[in-house]
C-alpha cells in the first residue's frame, strides 16, 4: 500500500497514516468488545483453596 501511495503521491500519501491508524484502532476496539462479550472463564480447580 505504501508503494502505491508513493507512486500516486499527493492526497494518497497524505492520507496513508489514516489507513494505518484506523486499522489499529479498529482492532483494539474489536478486542475490547470481545472481552466484554466473551469474558475469560477461570478454572476453580486451578485456584488455591484458602
Amino acid at each position: 500500500m505504501r508503494a502505491l501511495a508513493r507512486f500516486v503521491g499527493g492526497d494518497a500519501l497524505s492520507q496513508l497514516w489514516l489507513f494505518i491508524v484506523a486499522s489499529l484502532v479498529g482492532g483494539i476496539v474489536a478486542a475490547v468488545i470481545m472481552l466484554f462479550l466473551y469474558p475469560r472463564k477461570t478454572d476453580s480447580a486451578a485456584q488455591p483453596a484458602g
